[in-house]
């Protein structure tokens, strides 16, 4: 099949969001460890990127966790500062967008996205936003990806899938899709050429 659709993750593909900042800060303010600070975090910042939890809900119970005033732990807040795009893969995005339909499917909670993703994204032209608090599923579930491409109505051999981590190329490539796993930009263009 030929491929209509490429579809990039945000994080790590299009911009560098590392959480791992955020915990340093906490525990900069704390002496809590950051591993800790981490397994404290981490099921909610999945539940969050499924949209079952709020932002708001995630500060309070962090800065209960830490004995902090909630203020200190609005991940938002932190975040602005913390978001660096890759202005090349913005550019490639763009050129691939005159051949081809583009769109992103990340995992993001839904203030991520609205206060300081899509703002970020804007020079990107896309075709289709699929975020995962949308879905009430984060990659790799296999239901995000078959929920995208029921939205779509198209076969999941006509789209390409770019993402940075192996276990979501997988879970894409297993329902069909083509998948590339992102480690740079110029591989991604031999990667690319091979491809489509």
């Amino acid at each position: 099949m030929v491929i209509k659709l490429i579809l990039f993750d945000i994080d790590k593909t299009l911009q560098h969001h590392d959480a791992a900042s955020y915990y340093a800060y906490l525990s900069g303010l704390t002496g809590r460890s950051e591993k800790a600070i981490r397994r404290f975090c981490l099921p909610m910042d999945h539940a969050i990127d499924a949209g079952k939890l709020r932002q708001t809900t995630f500060n309070r119970k962090v800065a209960r966790f830490l004995r902090l005033p909630v203020e200190k732990t609005d991940y938002i807040r932190f975040c602005r500062g913390e978001i660096y795009q890759y202005k090349e893969m913005h550019r490639l995005a763009n050129q691939l967008h005159s051949r081809y339909e583009i769109g992103c499917l990340s995992n993001m909670a839904r203030e991520r996205w609205n206060l300081l993703t899509k703002k970020a994204m804007g020079d990107i032209d896309f075709d289709y936003y699929f975020i995962s608090y949308a879905f009430g599923v984060i990659k790799p579930n296999p239901g995000i990806f078959k929920a995208v491409l029921e939205r779509l109505g198209m076969p999941p051999g006509e789209v390409l899938f770019i993402d940075d981590k192996a276990e979501n190329i997988a879970a894409a490539r297993k329902i069909g899709m083509k998948g590339i796993r992102f480690t740079g930009v110029a591989k991604l263009r031999k990667d690319l050429r091979r491809t489509l």
